[in-house]
């Protein structure tokens, strides 16, 4: 959760190389815990790195966050 958030506030202004290797590790940590969406997105901006694979990317990541805090607030305890 919190590295989907990070990577989304550096990967608008970095340069392709480090949009590249940013987008590979966002894509391995989420095929670790099963965002495929961010992973294929991910894949896109590795790839591509334009605007369209960003916001792709921005809008996947948006939702995998989505689904991390609703799982976490139902994990703890009331």
């Amino acid at each position: 959760e919190r590295q989907g958030a990070m990577m989304m506030k550096r990967l608008p202004g970095a340069d392709a190389k480090a949009k590249a290797e940013m987008a590979h590790a966002l894509k391995g940590s989420a095929r670790g815990i099963g965002a495929w969406r961010v992973a294929d997105a991910a894949t896109l901006v590795e790839i591509a790195g334009d605007a369209i694979a960003l916001k792709e990317l921005d809008e996947a990541v948006a939702e995998a966050r989505r689904e991390i805090a609703l799982v976490l607030k139902e994990a703890s305890p009331i």
